[in-house]
């Protein structure tokens, strides 16, 4: 029996959503043009230093080693597989949280007990949110890694927003999940872009995590509105929620290019002394 719901592949997009889709791609195009000017070297670094700095400047980081072991998972893990698999997702996992630091929970496999999430010494029956029960979440991984492998035509921006809901609404793990949902987003996002434009683009274009942060408010209450448990979740929700996830890159966008104009000296510097080098190369 199926656990995601049927509709998953073809939500329908609003005509404000179409509109606003629109436009944040043509930002985005924008964008990856402004720095793919200076060569693909200088773009994959730029990207580097934008994806990991933002990190740490969201607040997002656990542990002292995590830049380090996650930078390691995307140059030999995400780069070399165009798919995942639950075994992945565990290792991922293991490297987002440190097991002794705060639950105390073997990381790297499902959690076996009820998770939910509201304000400190709430119980289940006042949660705000009520993750997947822990005897069906190998059920919903599998149809959740066969939804995020699939080749279809949804536009990159709605296939990881919508895996970003999908992973956090299951909620697989007892720690981590947020984040794993996060990355699994922008990774997805940057996969497909480098499908569609034939770039090969190390690392993810967009880090999405302080623009959550700073409206963490809307960030659940627009994720709380889809209900994996409850077939009734509304096309207004879905679209609701993609809206939002469109604001939060459009405002990722106009960062990233004012960060452009600003390192413009550097970035001129880093492609001339990258040209110099494989022209010597060359001879």
């Amino acid at each position: 029996m199926s656990k995601l719901p049927k509709y998953i592949d073809a939500i329908p997009l609003t005509n404000f959503v179409q509109e606003h889709l629109v436009d944040t791609e043509k930002e985005c195009l924008n964008y990856i043009n402004s720095i793919l000017k200076y060569g693909n070297t200088t773009m994959n670094l730029f990207l580097l230093d934008c994806y990991f700095r933002r990190m740490v400047d969201s607040g997002n980081l656990e542990k002292a080693s995590y830049p380090a072991e996650l930078l390691y998972y995307y140059e030999n893990v995400f780069s070399k597989k165009t798919e995942i698999d639950e075994k992945m997702l565990m290792g991922l996992q293991k490297i987002i949280i440190d097991e002794n630091y705060k639950y105390k929970v073997k990381a790297g496999q499902y959690r076996n007990s009820p998770a939910w999430i509201g304000k400190p010494g709430c119980t289940i029956d006042s949660a705000r949110f009520v993750a997947i029960e822990e005897k069906q979440i190998e059920e919903y991984m599998k149809e959740f890694v066969d939804f995020y492998n699939r080749k279809d035509f949804q536009h990159p921006f709605i296939k990881g927003a919508i895996i970003h809901v999908l992973f956090s609404n299951i909620h697989p793990f007892n720690d981590g999940n947020g984040r794993i949902s996060r990355i699994l987003q922008e990774q997805k996002m940057t996969e497909l872009y480098s499908n569609r434009l034939r770039i090969s683009f190390q690392y993810p274009i967009l880090n999405l995590s302080n623009n959550y942060r700073l409206t963490r408010g809307n960030y659940y209450q627009y994720q709380n509105d889809i209900d994996l448990k409850n077939c009734n979740t509304t096309v207004e929700s879905w679209n609701k929620w993609f809206n939002y996830v469109l604001n939060m890159i459009d405002d990722q966008l106009y960062y990233l290019q004012n960060k452009i104009v600003s390192q413009r000296g550097t970035l001129e510097m880093m492609q001339k002394k990258f040209q110099k080098k494989q022209t010597s190369t060359r001879y």
